[in-house]
């Protein structure tokens, strides 16, 4: 178990989300083969917890959440439908970080990149 395979199941268990994007969620880059809306999901860094008898098993995991759409509204649609399906998910915690908003200028494509940090508990 680690952030990104709890995001993909969260993700991945969204009917709202997979009506938007169906099963375009990728790992570490864009799909070239496939039409857009895409997500992609990015493993950034992880932050042990540690105590006085070493690692614990709770975990903090940053990750970077980017979605290709070729619109700006369809692009702030799948960004909201990501945070409420990490917002409902029960397994982790999914807190926020940022939102960056940017435009590729020869293609017209959006990419909303967000950063999260996810906290889980292995047993």
């Amino acid at each position: 178990m680690n952030a990104i395979s709890l995001t993909l199941d969260a993700l991945e268990a969204s009917a709202n989300l997979t009506t938007l994007v169906g099963t375009r969620i990728y790992l570490n880059q864009l799909d070239q083969a496939e039409d857009l809306p895409q997500i992609v999901l990015t493993d950034i860094s992880d932050t042990p917890i540690n105590d006085l008898s070493g690692e614990a098993n709770t975990y903090n995991e940053r990750i970077q959440i980017d979605v290709h759409s070729t619109t700006y509204s369809q692009a702030k649609s799948i960004t909201d439908e990501v945070r409420t399906a990490l917002s409902a998910a029960t397994t982790f915690s999914a807190i926020r970080q940022n939102t960056q908003k940017t435009t590729d200028l020869e293609t017209n494509i959006e990419r909303w990149i967000s950063d999260y940090s996810i906290w889980y508990t292995t047993t």
